[in-house]
């Protein structure tokens, strides 16, 4: 069964700040228990370019994470308001790969494999220690999944 859960949505928009900056909010934002912090690019009254800056959390950081947007945005204002999320079981596991292990990130739905990830840090750790393209190795670790969980999957392609 996949779980169902409440969160908040925090979002402004912002057209006035230096672009320079989003970055840092947004590693600042996840680092600060932030579900997903991402940017969208808008169009504001008068024509004039924007960014909506939305920020997924658990109910408990969203004061927290608003003080952050307030002290690190010019923005004026914040709207919160709830979701419902819905998301698939999750587990973390670790693949042997001739690159060494690297862990992947497998989604089911009732029991059945739905999606199989490998963590994008431990990937780039290894294309740089082994000095080699970061497509060989989730090409390695896609070979490493399907015969371990006897699947096929891809997430080269897509």
């Amino acid at each position: 069964e996949s779980d169902n859960e409440i969160i908040d949505v925090i979002e402004t928009n912002i057209d006035n700040m230096n672009p320079e900056i989003y970055p840092h909010i947004t590693v600042k934002l996840m680092e600060n228990n932030a579900l997903d912090a991402y940017l969208t690019n808008i169009i504001m009254k008068k024509g004039r370019p924007a960014i909506k800056l939305t920020v997924l959390a658990e109910t408990e950081d969203t004061g927290k994470l608003s003080d952050i947007i307030f002290n690190e945005t010019t923005t004026l204002g914040i709207r919160i308001y709830q979701a419902k999320r819905k998301k698939l079981e999750r587990t973390i596991k670790t693949i042997k790969t001739k690159y060494g292990n690297i862990k992947v990130k497998i989604s089911k739905l009732n029991g059945e494999i739905k999606n199989i990830m490998p963590e994008y840090e431990d990937c780039k750790k290894a294309a740089l220690k082994y000095k080699v393209p970061l497509r060989k190795i989730y090409e390695a670790v896609e070979f490493s999944a399907n015969k371990k969980f006897k699947r096929l999957t891809s997430f080269i392609s897509s």
